[in-house]
């Protein structure tokens, strides 16, 4: 019968082929190896065919239809018509295939190329690019749309994908043969080692071609964690995996791809003596990217490499960080680097910062009660003057209820906490050390070394002085170490809108005896640099333009002596051009 058996005897029995060597070597060569020897979907189309010859052509006689099928017995005359009628026979098989597959097509709308491809009919797929001129990059929505040669890649299928680059002359990598994502049928081909090997080593296909979102074929390997493959690519190219031709769009490193893959990142630190210090565009070397994702396993990994110097002077950042400043958010990473690997928490990076500082910067009160309750450490140190927890009010409740925490503690330039608070106008936190201290906030002890209250240090934030003025009590005529009050000071920076917070507050009595300042002058004295702010104090406050300071000098006559002739068209204005008045000289009769 006519499967590989039956042909086997077929080319027996003819000329005697299997015993001459050449009809061995033909037999080797040619049917050993041939589709139809191997293929169990032609063994069934043979079987097909002797049904159909025994049962509808010859009745069920199997005797008949079998000698119509066989060549002739062995022994007798041997007519080349013979050997033509099973060639014949044999390419009415292949092309019952191919009608067949054809049909199917038709039929469910599946391409014809990836009905043969399934079965593996290089034969037929053959036939179908050459003499059907079908196209290597047909598509199909039945398979996503995915051309026919990645669709090939994709299922590791060899032997076709050998078939189609023969017969594009080895074009496999031109930008015509890429799919709608820009992928070539490298990057489809992945995670089929054999098939990649043959399109790197046969087709010479660049490992660092990219797809449309930029990523090359390596780093998409790295980052799949796919060792096989990254393992023929780094013998290919000799082991140069760090050279810098070998880096992504961003800097990046194969190893920075690799980040999640803890075998992948083994490789190629100790095979491949990847350097853990590398780093990308940016300057973050791939040991501090490890501790900033919390890749606690593969930090591990390295730390046991290095022997344990995580700390040392090498392996620190540009900016002088430690690994531990960079796994500041992630408290198990941590826990390890001063459990596990002894590093110091009050080691500082290069502007003097260290990881305490970080952990209240960034408002990490987990990170931050584990590094105090468990070290100890005290908080009277200092880094390089600024105050970490401020803007957290959470982390400084914590610190001053539970750490004791003086509010009143220096930084390197001698500000207070309490006043560096109000002058970054966080309410919030003002608020929370008012009601630590019982609203004490205006005595002697909370005062600068300026003799500066909180008052003035918030001068610029208006919603902190309310506050001040109207739930604390704090008096507006608290004076500096100079004298100066805070009115006064508030006038003579001309911060308009706080003053009309102050003068509703008292009622307008702004040009009252109690409101001068120690030399006699008002607040429109030392508003008078300020127009905006002299004709608020003018028009809205009715403020004599005669007032008078200590020495008995009119402020109408000061503005002139300054000149400040803005100011004073003002005023003019303001009194109908009667600037010439007796009313208006002063006490020597100078007008």
């Amino acid at each position: 019968k006519l499967n590989h058996t039956g042909f086997r005897k077929i080319l027996k029995k003819h000329d005697k082929l299997a015993s001459s060597d050449r009809g061995s070597k033909f037999f080797k060569e040619n049917v050993e190896k041939s589709y139809f020897h191997k293929s169990k979907e032609i063994n069934a189309l043979v079987q097909r065919t002797e049904d159909i010859m025994i049962n509808q052509l010859e009745n069920g006689n199997r005797g008949r239809a079998m000698a119509k099928l066989r060549v002739p017995p062995l022994g007798g005359v041997s007519s080349p018509w013979a050997i033509l009628a099973s060639g014949w026979l044999m390419g009415a098989i292949f092309i019952m295939a191919v009608v067949a597959i054809i049909a199917y097509e038709k039929h469910v709308g599946e391409p014809c190329l990836y009905t043969a491809a399934k079965g593996n009919h290089v034969d037929i797929v053959k036939y179908l690019i050459k003499e059907c001129r079908c196209s290597p990059m047909t598509r199909s929505p039945l398979y996503g749309s995915v051309p026919f040669l990645h669709y090939v890649a994709s299922k590791g299928l060899l032997d076709i994908l050998k078939c189609i680059v023969m017969n594009i002359n080895g074009h496999i990598m031109d930008k015509h043969c890429c799919d709608t994502n820009g992928r070539t049928v490298l990057h489809c081909a992945v995670k089929h080692i054999d098939v990649v090997k043959y399109l790197i080593n046969e087709c010479n296909c660049d490992i660092m071609v990219t797809d449309k979102d930029g990523v090359s074929f390596l780093h998409y390997v790295a980052r799949k964690g796919l060792l096989d493959v990254l393992k023929c690519m780094v013998m290919n190219i000799n082991g140069h995996i760090m050279d810098e031709q070998y880096r992504d769009t961003n800097g990046r490193t194969v190893l920075h791809c690799a980040v999640k893959h803890i075998n992948v990142v083994k490789y190629l630190i100790n095979e491949c003596n990847c350097d853990i210090m590398v780093t990308d565009k940016d300057g973050a070397p791939f040991l501090h990217y490890v501790a900033s994702e919390r890749l606690l396993d593969v930090l591990k990994c390295m730390v046991m490499n290095i022997n344990g110097h995580i700390m040392d002077e090498q392996y620190r950042d540009t900016n002088g960080r430690t690994i531990l400043h960079c796994a500041v958010k992630h408290i198990d990473v941590v826990k390890y680097l001063i459990n596990e690997c002894s590093c110091d928490i009050m080691t500082p990076d290069k502007d003097g910062n260290t990881i305490l500082h970080d952990v209240a910067n960034k408002k990490l009160l987990t990170v931050f009660k584990y590094l105090i309750n468990t070290h100890h450490y005290p908080m009277t140190t200092k880094n390089s003057g600024q105050i970490g927890a401020v803007k957290h009010v959470d982390v400084v409740k914590y610190l001053i209820k539970e750490c004791n925490c003086d509010i009143m503690t220096t930084d390197k330039d001698g500000i207070p906490f309490l006043h560096y608070v109000a002058r970054e106008g966080l309410l919030d936190v003002l608020k929370c050390m008012v009601m630590n201290i019982n609203g004490h906030i205006m005595d002697e002890q909370y005062r600068d070394t300026n003799g500066r209250t909180v008052l003035h240090c918030a001068v610029k934030h208006i919603d902190v002085v309310k506050y001040l003025i109207n739930e604390c009590n704090c008096d507006i005529m608290v004076t500096d170490k100079d004298g100066v009050s805070f009115l006064h000071y508030v006038a003579r920076k001309g911060l308009l809108d706080v003053l009309k917070c102050m003068v509703m507050n008292i009622n307008g009595h702004i040009m009252d005896e109690q409101y001068r300042d120690t030399n006699g002058r008002t607040v429109l004295h030392c508003a008078v640099k300020h127009i905006n702010v002299v004709k608020y104090l003018i028009n809205e406050c009715n403020c004599d333009i005669m007032v008078t300071d200590k020495d008995g000098a009119p402020f109408l006559h000061y503005v002139a002596s300054e000149r400040l002739l803005d100011v004073l068209k003002c005023m003019v204005m303001n009194i109908n051009g009667h600037i010439m008045d007796e009313q208006y000289r002063d006490t020597n009769g100078r007008t």
